[in-house]
């Protein structure tokens, strides 16, 4: 929050083209971070989401290290399943369909708890998690949100017809 307003009082930098992501723990703080500062215009949590509590690899790791008090508030002042319900910007949600550390039960009911008005999600199938720059849906997220881009594919609703699903794009 604090860069947030530093960056925004810099006299280079346009105020209403400011967003946030981060890869990892990043991107659980980016979640965080997008449910609290209502100045954001844009958001991209790479892996991060909430309820760590309930799946993830701290779970059983050092949340289990915490006593039963302090566990209990950390969750509830730091997780960001408190806070996703305030987003109030655009937010590409990415993940991969076998993240050891978010998995995608945790996942999508983090990102259920964004209005769909706001709401954008990626499940890219096997997607190692790692510490790397190479998701162009994300360069063309911001994009589209900041410059005014094309905006990202959609799809509609699933329909199973003679053993065919089809969905339109």
């Amino acid at each position: 929050l604090r860069g947030h307003s530093l960056l925004r009082s810099l006299p280079d930098v346009d105020a209403d083209r400011i967003g946030i992501t981060g890869i990892s723990w990043g991107g659980y703080l980016t979640c965080l971070v997008a449910g609290i500062d209502r100045r954001l215009k844009v958001a991209v949590p790479v892996y991060g989401c909430g309820f760590l509590g309930e799946n993830s690899v701290w779970k059983d790791g050092s949340l289990a290290r915490l006593t039963s008090a302090s566990r209990e508030r950390w969750l509830r002042q730091f997780d960001p399943s408190r806070y996703l319900a305030g987003v109030r910007c655009p937010i590409l949600f990415l993940n991969g369909t076998t993240d050891f550390a978010y998995p995608l039960d945790s996942y999508q009911r983090s990102y259920r708890l964004v209005s769909e008005r706001h709401r954008h999600i990626s499940v890219v199938v096997n997607l190692p998690h790692g510490h790397i720059w190479t998701f162009g849906e994300v360069d063309a997220f911001v994009d589209s949100v900041l410059r005014k881009g094309s905006p990202l594919p959609t799809t509609g609703t699933p329909r199973l017809a003679n053993n065919v699903i089809t969905a339109a794009v």
